[in-house]
């Protein structure tokens, strides 16, 4: 049996255990949970272009079964939190072997001394792109997962103080591409309470990866950091700076950076928000980091120290027609340090829905982004438009259309190509 075989079996035991969960936690006694969502999916889609390329397209169609959830549990002095997706999907002319795609994160908390002690533990496991100058197809994807277990203490020094002590071990393990690792992490904090919505942090972070023939890297951080929240404001930021001193048999070497981060977010009505995140990451490119920044693709071919710049502006309105419109600017630029080489991603995104009738939705999303390579002086330019319905043919049971097409536009004509799709669906949530 080979290996896509296999994946069909795996992908129904899947499916079991979440409705397995489910279950258990409505019937086991001393258990608080909420009631979460579950939704289930079948789609097919066509598509004119399946392998995104220049010449020779190729045409197909992709059928999909997917499960998504979001469940939140607490069982005795366990907080458990599962989040995420599962999508096993076949071409019908095998322009790609049938596969599992998986995106899903279990984070868990054993409170071993309430509000003190706690042992954290949790698995994420997602499909990140491999080559990031390359189009998103399955072939230029592979499956990550990142373990990540360890105590937590909170020290409280008075009323308005206390300290944080954070020690965790990390395996980073990839299917394909990608430099698999152990990692080792303290990280400290004291804080200070000004009122119940202010409160500043001295933090120290200290990490130590192990790729293994005698690769090693540390990673050093000092930053403080600012929170305040009142009424419909919030604001969360730190500035400091993060050293890295790598090692490779006798050969060390070693960088450092100003690193920071901000969000904002604030109610500008009753019915529109508006919220900007800036940040500025120092760290290597096997780390995982680049999951907690929309937008931000990282090259996963070679492992390699880099410079993570980005900014997003979002905006969302709601009308009282309950249409609904989300419009996002951004920026990003991932340097990579060794290679001496860089990616600039300019980008805008708008969507907008409307409900034409009762159970009826209509829904338009628009994208476009600019791409820089350098030194290569290579430029992209993408677009995707897509435009979509969804009918509720009965309570929680949806049908699904949408046409959409992207199209890229390159100084590399090998770079060029187009994509038209039409897709039908059903989508069902059930209610427990």
């Amino acid at each position: 049996m080979d290996k896509n075989t296999r994946s069909a079996p795996v992908f129904i035991k899947l499916i079991n255990a979440l409705f397995g969960l489910t279950i258990a936690v409505s019937t086991v006694a001393n258990v608080n949970a909420d009631p979460g969502t579950l939704e289930l999916g079948l789609n097919t889609e066509y598509t004119d272009n399946a392998r995104l390329s220049a010449t020779g397209q190729e045409s197909d169609f992709k059928n999909t079964a997917s499960v998504s959830i979001d469940k939140s549990d607490q069982f005795g002095r366990l907080d458990s939190y599962i989040v995420g997706d599962l999508e096993y999907y076949t071409y019908a002319n095998d322009t790609y072997a049938n596969s599992l795609d998986a995106n899903l994160l279990w984070d868990a908390n054993y409170n071993i001394r309430p509000g003190s002690l706690t042992w954290g533990i949790s698995d994420e496991l997602s499909e990140v792109t491999i080559d990031s100058s390359q189009p998103d197809t399955p072939d230029n994807r592979t499956r990550r997962n990142i373990f990540t277990t360890g105590p937590a203490y909170t020290m409280n020094l008075s009323k308005t103080d206390f300290a944080n002590f954070t020690a965790e071990y990390q395996r980073v393990d990839y299917q394909t591409d990608g430099d698999d690792n152990d990692r080792f992490n303290l990280f400290s904090s004291l804080t200070h309470l000004f009122t119940p919505q202010q409160q500043a942090s001295v933090n120290y972070d200290w990490t130590k990866t192990l790729f293994g023939s005698e690769r090693e890297l540390y990673r050093n951080q000092v930053y403080l950091s600012y929170r305040y929240s009142y009424l419909q404001f919030y604001f969360d930021g730190s500035y400091g700076i993060t050293h890295l001193k790598g090692r490779a048999g006798t050969a060390t070497d070693e960088t450092d950076s100003n690193t920071w981060n901000a969000t904002l977010r604030t109610n500008l009505t009753r019915t529109s928000t508006l919220g900007l995140t800036y940040n500025r990451e120092l760290n290597d490119t096997a780390s995982g980091f680049d999951q907690r920044y929309n937008d931000s693709v990282i090259n996963l071919t070679e492992t390699s120290v880099v410079l993570l710049t980005e900014w997003s502006l979002l905006y969302t309105k709601n009308f009282s027609n309950n249409s609904a419109l989300d419009g996002r600017i951004f920026h990003n630029v991932s340097e990579y340090l060794i290679s001496s080489s860089d990616e600039e991603r300019n980008g805008v995104e708008i969507g907008y829905s409307y409900p034409l009738l009762h159970r009826l939705t209509v829904g338009l999303n628009a994208e476009y982004q600019q791409i820089d390579y350098n030194p290569s002086a290579r430029t992209d330019d993408k677009y995707d438009l897509s435009v979509g319905t969804s009918y509720e043919y009965i309570r929680n049971l949806f049908f699904t259309a949408e046409i959409a097409r992207t199209q890229q536009d390159s100084n590399s004509p090998i770079n060029e190509y187009e994509e038209n799709r039409v897709s039908i669906g059903v989508r069902y949530l059930p209610s427990f």
